[in-house]
Protein backbone atom coordinates (compact mmCIF):
# COMPACT_ATOMS: atom_id res chain seq x y z
CA UNK A 1 0.00 0.00 0.00
CA UNK A 2 0.88 3.49 -0.65
CA UNK A 3 2.49 5.92 1.94
CA UNK A 4 0.15 8.44 1.13
CA UNK A 5 -2.64 6.16 1.75
CA UNK A 6 -2.27 5.78 5.63
CA UNK A 7 -2.44 8.95 6.57
CA UNK A 8 -6.37 9.00 7.20
CA UNK A 9 -8.12 5.65 7.19
CA UNK A 10 -11.37 5.51 7.53
CA UNK A 11 -12.98 1.97 8.91
CA UNK A 12 -16.88 0.78 8.51
CA UNK A 13 -17.48 -2.41 10.30
CA UNK A 14 -20.59 -4.55 8.61
CA UNK A 15 -22.89 -6.47 11.29
CA UNK A 16 -23.16 -9.68 9.31
CA UNK A 17 -19.08 -9.08 7.81
CA UNK A 18 -15.75 -8.02 7.38
CA UNK A 19 -14.72 -4.25 8.21
CA UNK A 20 -14.32 -2.02 4.95
CA UNK A 21 -11.42 0.93 4.97
CA UNK A 22 -11.34 3.57 2.77
CA UNK A 23 -7.97 5.06 2.22
CA UNK A 24 -8.28 8.82 1.30
CA UNK A 25 -5.16 10.20 0.14
CA UNK A 26 -5.80 13.07 -1.29
CA UNK A 27 -8.72 15.13 -1.89
CA UNK A 28 -8.20 14.26 -5.65
CA UNK A 29 -8.67 10.45 -4.87
CA UNK A 30 -9.48 7.62 -2.49
CA UNK A 31 -7.86 3.88 -2.86
CA UNK A 32 -10.61 1.76 -2.02
CA UNK A 33 -10.35 -1.80 -0.07
CA UNK A 34 -12.10 -4.59 -1.40
CA UNK A 35 -12.75 -7.31 1.04
CA UNK A 36 -12.92 -10.77 -0.91
CA UNK A 37 -15.11 -13.47 -0.02
CA UNK A 38 -12.30 -15.86 -0.17
CA UNK A 39 -10.09 -15.00 2.22
CA UNK A 40 -7.85 -12.21 3.32
CA UNK A 41 -7.39 -9.87 -0.11
CA UNK A 42 -7.59 -6.65 -1.08
CA UNK A 43 -7.87 -4.67 -4.61
CA UNK A 44 -7.11 -1.01 -4.36
CA UNK A 45 -8.05 0.66 -7.04
CA UNK A 46 -7.26 4.47 -7.44
CA UNK A 47 -9.98 7.00 -8.19
CA UNK A 48 -10.26 10.05 -9.24
CA UNK A 49 -13.35 11.46 -7.83
CA UNK A 50 -13.95 13.76 -10.94
CA UNK A 51 -13.14 11.32 -13.34
CA UNK A 52 -15.91 9.46 -14.91
CA UNK A 53 -13.52 7.05 -16.65
CA UNK A 54 -11.72 5.88 -13.38
CA UNK A 55 -14.66 5.02 -11.87
CA UNK A 56 -15.97 3.18 -15.10
CA UNK A 57 -12.81 1.37 -13.99
CA UNK A 58 -13.70 0.32 -10.85
CA UNK A 59 -17.37 -0.81 -12.26
CA UNK A 60 -15.94 -3.42 -14.50
CA UNK A 61 -13.79 -4.76 -11.91
CA UNK A 62 -16.34 -5.00 -9.76
CA UNK A 63 -18.42 -6.68 -12.78
CA UNK A 64 -15.45 -8.96 -13.70
CA UNK A 65 -15.23 -9.87 -9.80
CA UNK A 66 -18.53 -9.93 -8.44
CA UNK A 67 -18.69 -13.00 -7.10
CA UNK A 68 -15.41 -12.80 -4.58
CA UNK A 69 -16.33 -9.36 -3.56
CA UNK A 70 -17.96 -9.34 -0.24
CA UNK A 71 -18.69 -5.20 0.09
CA UNK A 72 -17.97 -2.15 -2.32
CA UNK A 73 -17.76 1.14 -1.55
CA UNK A 74 -19.81 4.11 -3.32
CA UNK A 75 -17.18 6.66 -3.20
CA UNK A 76 -19.65 9.13 -4.83
CA UNK A 77 -22.51 8.85 -1.39
CA UNK A 78 -19.83 7.20 0.27
CA UNK A 79 -22.37 4.38 1.09
CA UNK A 80 -21.82 0.69 1.35
CA UNK A 81 -23.20 -1.68 -0.71
CA UNK A 82 -23.22 -5.70 -0.41
CA UNK A 83 -24.41 -7.62 -3.58
CA UNK A 84 -26.93 -10.31 -3.06
CA UNK A 85 -26.10 -13.71 -1.42
CA UNK A 86 -25.32 -16.02 -4.62
CA UNK A 87 -25.71 -13.57 -7.10
CA UNK A 88 -23.60 -12.29 -10.41
CA UNK A 89 -25.77 -9.52 -10.21
CA UNK A 90 -26.45 -6.75 -7.57
CA UNK A 91 -30.17 -7.13 -6.42
CA UNK A 92 -32.79 -3.84 -5.82
CA UNK A 93 -32.99 -5.25 -1.90
CA UNK A 94 -29.02 -4.85 -0.94
CA UNK A 95 -28.40 -2.86 1.73
CA UNK A 96 -27.05 0.48 1.87
CA UNK A 97 -25.31 1.98 4.73
CA UNK A 98 -24.28 5.78 5.48
CA UNK A 99 -20.76 6.05 5.86
CA UNK A 100 -20.84 9.99 6.77
CA UNK A 101 -17.29 10.87 5.03
CA UNK A 102 -17.87 14.45 4.76
CA UNK A 103 -14.10 14.76 3.16
CA UNK A 104 -15.01 13.16 -0.03
CA UNK A 105 -19.11 14.28 -0.38
CA UNK A 106 -19.12 14.69 -4.62
CA UNK A 107 -18.12 12.35 -7.94
CA UNK A 108 -19.70 13.87 -10.73
CA UNK A 109 -20.56 10.07 -11.65
CA UNK A 110 -21.75 8.12 -8.68
CA UNK A 111 -20.93 4.30 -8.91
CA UNK A 112 -23.79 3.35 -7.26
CA UNK A 113 -27.06 4.98 -6.56
CA UNK A 114 -28.84 5.09 -3.12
Amino acid sequence: MPADCRERPFRMALPDGPSGIVYASSSAGVDLALHSTRGVHFRYAKLDLTNPSSIEHLASIIKHEQGDVDVLFNVAGLNIMKPRTGSRAFSDNKRIMDANFQAHSRCVWPLCQS
